[in-house]
């Protein structure tokens, strides 16, 4: 594993065990749009504890991404607080965003974000290529064949199917050492059965000991995936309406038929 990805993982992991969590948003707020006819996002305040997968569920318009590319460093916030590793990163430099976008957050989005004229390899090591490092390919071949890529690395990623460009997605993300994953609908282009096995391999980056990922936040429509989440949190209008523990997929419905009910 990269050198500087160990050290992300130490001082996370050092740092985690005072009850404070890994990646908190504090009153955070985002205005969208120019003046009083842009839509106002928040405040919303979470926290992703190690170890936990925390969902965002909603209806389309609810806010969820715009919540997750806050607290991410891919969107500055417009108010308020995001602390990860005890500094508030929403006042951050572009270059230290950058960074830890590089190093310590991975990312898996419904569109993959892959550059498709590269190979699934050179994907997977163009994060440390872009802050000089090197990723040695034997320490990363057990990742590879637990995701069942191999034999598809040497071919570029517009020639795979949607399961296995997703799951080089995953690949990029622990491969750089990604502390916490962020994933936007990861599973909403994918057929129901490739759907399950990029569910459990997502979930499984949480809990594996040798994986870098302490922690995922996700955005998803999907009812089955939010329901294997440690904590679920029910966005209406731009703000939390609701906090649900480990509640599996009939809970996480009847929350989301609650806000529609609401609405109506």
């Amino acid at each position: 594993m990269p050198a500087i990805a160990s050290r992300w993982m130490h001082q996370g992991r050092a740092r985690s065990g005072g009850g404070m969590g890994l990646l908190e948003a504090v009153e955070v707020v985002k205005k969208l749009g120019r003046g009083s006819s842009g839509a106002t996002i928040g405040p919303v305040s979470l926290r992703v504890e190690p170890g936990t997968v925390t969902a965002l569920v909603g209806r389309s318009g609810s806010g969820k991404s715009t919540v997750l590319n806050s607290v991410a460093g891919l969107m500055r916030p417009s108010a308020g607080r995001v602390i990860f590793d005890g500094d508030d990163i929403a006042r951050a430099s572009d270059q230290r965003l950058a960074r830890l976008r590089r190093e310590a957050f991975g990312f898996v989005f419904q569109d993959y974000t892959l550059l498709d004229p590269l190979t699934g390899q050179e994907n997977i090591e163009l994060p440390a290529r872009m802050s000089h490092r090197r990723l040695d390919r034997e320490a990363t071949e057990p990742l590879v064949q637990r995701l069942g890529l191999e034999g598809r690395l040497a071919v570029t990623t517009d020639r795979l199917s949607g399961g296995q460009r997703q799951r080089v997605a995953i690949a990029r993300a622990v491969a750089n050492g990604a502390r916490v994953l962020f994933a936007d609908e990861p599973t909403g282009a994918l057929d129901p059965v490739t759907r399950d096995e990029v569910m459990d391999l997502m979930l499984g980056t949480v809990a594996d000991p040798s994986s870098s990922v302490q922690a995922m936040l996700m955005a998803t429509h999907d009812v089955e995936l939010a329901g294997r989440a440690d904590r679920v949190l029910v966005l209406a209008d731009g703000l939390v309406v609701d906090s649900l523990d480990r509640p599996g997929p009939r809970k996480v419905m009847a929350a989301l038929r609650k806000v529609r009910e609401s609405a109506a």
